[in-house]
């Protein structure tokens, strides 16, 4: 309970830290007008201690030593922020006191919804991608304080928005602050959200139009890994509260603010390059309707501020390869250390996510995702539950019945939102920015359904509402009840039984950082590419895992000659998995690779298929 205190304050801490330094940010661009609440102050003072951070990196300084003191100089200004807004602290006191029943039952509600998120990222980090590339090119930049890429490790090439806070927070609080920054990106979307729906439709509707986001399986869950989704999904809805800003006051500087928000998606994840074109188009909109003599320069200076916020790792990528979307688009751009097959097979490895795309599979793609996803399977790999049916059908009742209550465009840029998922990889977590897109179309159409018929028909709305809700959050249960992250949160399970029970091999992993040191060089294959388990020098391909390995068996003709390459290529040890190996190689290979290590190399470890060789 004292891990789950400290980790509480922690979050405190990180909240109050960027919110502070976000109101600075917003003062100097003459924003501080600006819709979204709290959300939209943690959004900038994030962005701003990330961008700083990625110059910091850029220059070589971002080791441990230069990340704290980083750190240190955003909790200053952060302090300095909320002593000159420290009016701000005064109104939520009184807002919190002010607080009826049903804004207490409100509360409530969300709060049982970001639970499991909170109660995941207070326990060891055991979600993959955030083990293969999240918290690995965070600790890369503390280690190397640069921006360099891992070895081998070609996710390393994606943008670090997000990881350059994580480097930040790591370097004085450790592994667990990173997944809970990241479950506060849920938390403080949750808040934009609602506090712009409230603006408009109430605080009633904008209570079940984030419920109907908060409840979503696949959202409940991701929210409590070290991932980005949700922080992509914080600055698409921070770039949708600058714009509504724009459309209430007509103001530049929410034009400008709106496009630092929508440029930086580009900077946390690749697809936010997708997202930005769509809010250049919503930008466009809004300005030639607001005022058409001035629209090319108020769309220039939100294409001018997106830019400067969202080109950093594109340039990265092209200074070290050439390819600033490096390791998409290589027919195109090429890439070092890069070649067609890996390509090709990546693009086989992200089609094959969903249910199939025919026709009829894309026409029932809504429903599939919502009900029949499932996670750590091609299946979606996760669900969006019920609620995306009854969000769904809420924005479609916005479009057609209450369109004049929204900002023009709004329909537009939802369905454009809708066109890039479902040409896209279909991954349930891919899906959550699509949830942001139709969130203001949904509470349209609520502020529809609950208005404009009988009231017992309001009473049925918010049943059907409140049920799914229900039945979508009960639908993560099995996930969780997997993973059972209680017992690690609170200190009553050990770090070790709870990564032994999640993690594949852990126990060679465990018996490699153990026993090998700095002079050792291990050659991974087939093992999932678990990059942050690592604590020795090691080699592991991406995408495919045996690539390396089939090149040192194809160029050997006898056993010898693989020990040989082996050492050649500087490696003393050898971990793998030896059922998918056995399955990918040819059957002379195979003969070849187990002629080598018999009689030869040590066996140091053991874990069901997983073998860890010392080679002789």
């Amino acid at each position: 309970m004292l891990s789950l205190l400290s980790l509480a304050a922690q979050a405190l801490l990180i909240a109050a830290a960027f919110c502070g330094l976000g109101f600075l940010v917003l003062d100097a661009l003459r924003a501080g007008r600006l819709d979204g609440g709290l959300g939209t102050r943690f959004a900038a003072g994030a962005m701003a201690a990330s961008l700083t951070a990625t110059i910091v990196a850029a220059w070589g300084l971002l080791n441990l030593t230069g990340a704290r003191v980083l750190l240190i100089a955003v909790l200053a200004l952060a302090a300095f922020g909320w002593w000159k807004h420290r009016a701000r602290i005064g109104d939520l006191v009184s807002a919190v006191r002010s607080w009826r029943k049903e804004d207490g039952f409100m509360i409530a509600v969300l709060a049982v919804a970001a639970a499991p998120g909170f109660f995941l990222a207070a326990a060891p980090e055991v979600s993959r991608d955030a083990l293969v590339y999240h918290l690995p090119m965070a600790t890369r930049a503390l280690e190397t304080g640069s921006l360099a890429p891992i070895p081998g490790n070609v996710y390393s090439f994606f943008p670090m928005g997000a990881e350059m806070i994580f480097a930040l927070l790591f370097s004085a609080f450790g592994e667990r602050a990173t997944a809970v920054f990241h479950w506060l990106s849920f938390v403080f979307c949750l808040g934009v959200v609602r506090s712009v729906s409230a603006a408009r439709f109430g605080k009633i509707v904008a209570f079940w139009t984030a419920l109907l986001i908060a409840a979503t399986p696949v959202g409940m869950i991701v929210a409590g890994y070290a991932y980005v989704d949700w922080t992509l999904a914080l600055f698409i809805a921070a770039a949708m509260a600058a714009l509504w800003t724009f459309d209430r006051d007509g103001g530049q500087s929410a034009m400008i603010v709106a496009g630092t928000f929508a440029g930086f998606t580009v900077s946390v994840k690749y697809t936010g390059l997708t997202f930005a074109p769509i809010f250049f188009l919503f930008a466009l909109v809004l300005a030639a309707r607001k005022n058409r003599v001035r629209t090319g320069r108020l769309v220039g200076s939100f294409v001018a501020a997106g830019v400067v916020t969202g080109v950093p790792f594109l340039i990265r990528n092209l200074v070290l390869t050439g390819n600033p979307f490096f390791p998409f688009l290589f027919s195109l751009f090429g890439g070092s250390d890069w070649d067609a097959e890996r390509a090709q097979s990546w693009a086989m490895f992200l089609g094959n996510f969903g249910m199939g795309r025919g026709p009829l599979d894309l026409m029932a793609l809504p429903v599939r995702i919502a009900l029949f996803g499932k996670f750590g399977s091609s299946q979606f790999d996760g669900m969006l539950g019920p609620v995306f049916l009854v969000l769904g059908v809420a924005a479609v009742l916005g479009g057609v019945f209450a369109r004049r209550d929204l900002p023009a465009g709004s329909g537009l840029v939802a369905l454009a939102a809708a066109l890039a998922f479902i040409t896209g990889t279909h991954q349930a977590r891919f899906a959550i920015p699509l949830l942001i897109f139709l969130a203001p179309l949904a509470a349209a159409g609520l502020s529809f359904a609950f208005t404009a018929g009988h009231i017992r028909y309001i009473a049925l709305s918010w049943a059907l509402v409140l049920a799914t809700a229900a039945g979508s959050a009960a639908a993560a249960y099995p996930e969780l009840a997997r993973i059972r992250p209680l017992g690690a949160a609170t200190g009553s399970e050990s770090d070790d039984v709870y990564y032994m029970r999640l993690v594949p091999a852990y126990g060679v992993y465990d018996v490699m950082n153990a026993r090998l040191g700095p002079d050792d060089r291990v050659l991974s294959v087939l093992t999932g590419n678990l990059e942050y388990l690592f604590h020795v020098p090691h080699y592991s391909d991406a995408v495919i895992e045996d690539y390396t390995m089939r090149r040192i068996l194809k160029k050997a003709a006898a056993p010898d000659d693989v020990l040989a390459e082996l050492r050649e290529r500087g490696f003393t040890h050898l971990f793998f998995n030896a059922s998918f190996l056995q399955r990918s190689l040819s059957e002379r290979d195979w003969k070849l690779l187990t002629a080598a290590l018999k009689g030869r190399a040590r066996l140091l470890a053991r874990d069901g298929a997983f073998l860890l060789f010392g080679l002789p």
